[in-house]
């Protein structure tokens, strides 16, 4: 859990700079955040309401949004 907690205190923290960089980018999408999630058990409500926050941000704020609950994809 915090783990989970830390991982999105950072991603908040990135986004205060988001505002100056959409207004710069003019419908494109200036940066690309990944989302690690663990779905399941006691964090899924948990989970569910994050990702939906983060959705609402990522087409507020114009960044591109990548969820993804198994790390075998990520790779160099």
């Amino acid at each position: 859990m915090k783990n989970i907690l830390i991982t999105l205190l950072i991603i908040v923290a990135g986004m205060g700079g988001a505002k100056i960089f959409s207004a710069e980018s003019a419908g494109h999408t200036s940066f690309n955040v990944l989302v690690l999630t663990e779905r399941g058990g006691q964090h899924g409500g948990f989970t569910d309401a994050g990702l939906k926050w983060l959705k609402e941000q990522a087409e507020a704020l114009n960044f591109e949004l990548t969820e993804i609950n198994n790390t075998e994809p990520i790779n160099d």
